[in-house]
């Protein structure tokens, strides 16, 4: 509804608006929107690797079984498998582990997550 204020070739003067013809164009009911709250966010996804940023507010499983897993705290402190890991500290997380829940020790416990994309 909007013209970008583009002007009429002949005139030189802005382009009549039909915003009333416009309105009654568009079907405000046709989809019913959900707000989505992103559990993480695509940083780089590559054939061989993908990373993802993490905003850690519960447990979270860092990768699916028999999957190793790369973990770079940026903020505040998270747990694995009884390893506390600081802001600027990485761990390998490695595919045998049991234990690939990741805790959060502090409000605002963010990180960076490394893997091997799925196939």
């Amino acid at each position: 509804m909007f013209d970008w204020n583009r002007v009429d070739p002949t005139t030189g003067k802005p382009r009549q608006l039909h915003v009333v013809q416009a309105l009654e164009c568009i079907d405000f009911y046709d989809v019913r929107p959900t707000m989505l709250e992103p559990r993480s966010e695509l940083l780089v996804r590559h054939d061989l690797f993908e990373v993802q940023k993490w905003n850690l507010r519960s447990p979270r499983d860092i990768a699916p079984r028999e999957q190793f897993a790369i973990v770079c705290c940026l903020t505040g402190s998270v747990q694995c498998a009884d390893v506390d890991i600081g802001p600027g500290e990485f761990a390998l997380v490695p595919a045998q582990l049991q234990d690939h829940q990741l805790k959060p020790l502090q409000a605002g416990t963010s990180l960076l997550r490394v893997t091997i994309p799925s196939a």
